[in-house]
């Protein structure tokens, strides 16, 4: 959320040399919506070839900053990887702020896609990003337009855990860090459970028990993957599937179909995971 509105960037669905452009759609009420189109777009990307994807925008230092992935890079020798672009208001248009990716290589086996940028309790921001089965976290600037060095001086930390894919998402409640991520779901009927960084954002890899892990029906292991939770500025929401798994009924492969979006309890139905936000 920024102010009183909600906002949604989504990635535009098309072949990768057609995704070019992204749009926007805001909203008071989640019923009623605005579009804005091409927030961001190849006219203000010198470098943006194809394959413009996972936007994550932020409001800072009294800006808006579009984090976004391109070009699809297959190698450290292409050019692409995640960039960032910068607008006075939500509905652009942005334009890109380096005139070249931010983070344009693979490190620790990470491709440079699905950024999602978090700001912790102390007001500094983390980016946690990668594809390809790896998840790098760095450490952004004040300005977020460059990463800087952790404590111990390294700058990219690899916080994979067991069986990620792509699509890393931070939040915080209560204390504790919620890492939520794709994970290969599209065979089976298993869904994998987010992890929780109990202490530290960046808490090195866990393990797994069964227990968190729940069953679901085979139909949602073949849907989209990546998702998020509504955020109000200067505060993060909370999802809980233990919560969401308390809510269903007696009939265990009912398929979840509401997500919260706010402690108003606002709602849209969909096909997906409850996301209880509190």
């Amino acid at each position: 959320m920024f102010g009183d509105e909600y906002w949604i960037y989504p990635t535009y669905s098309a072949a990768y040399d057609d995704q070019i452009f992204m749009d926007a759609f805001s909203s008071k009420d989640l019923v009623n919506w605005t579009k804005h189109p091409k927030v961001l777009s190849k006219e203000n990307i010198s470098w943006l070839r194809r394959a413009l994807w996972a936007p994550a925008v932020i409001h800072a230092n009294d800006k808006y900053y579009f984090f976004f992935g391109a070009n699809d890079i297959q190698n450290n020798n292409e050019l692409g990887g995640i960039g960032v672009a910068v607008a006075d208001n939500p509905a652009g248009p942005f334009k890109d702020a380096l005139g070249k990716p931010l983070i344009d290589k693979i490190v620790n086996g990470a491709q440079p896609i699905d950024q999602f940028v978090f700001k912790d309790d102390d007001g500094q921001y983390y980016m946690y990003y990668g594809g390809w089965g790896h998840c790098n976290m760095v450490k952004m600037a004040p300005d977020l337009l460059s990463i800087v060095p952790f404590e111990d001086g390294t700058i990219y930390k690899e916080v994979t855990p067991q069986n990620y894919v792509e699509g890393p998402f931070m939040l915080k409640h209560n204390g504790k860090y919620y890492f939520m991520c794709h994970r290969p779901a599209y065979p089976s009927s298993r869904l994998r459970k987010l992890d929780k960084y109990l202490d530290t954002p960046r808490r090195e890899k866990r393990k797994h028990t069964k227990s968190q892990q729940r069953k679901v029906p085979p139909l949602l292991g073949r849907l989209p993957q990546h998702h998020a939770a509504p955020q109000r500025e200067h505060r993060q929401g909370a999802a809980y599937l233990e919560k969401a798994e308390r809510k269903r009924t007696a009939t265990r492969h009912r398929p979840y179909r509401r997500i919260l979006l706010s402690s108003d309890k606002h709602e849209i139905h969909v096909t997906c995971l409850q996301l209880f936000i509190q």
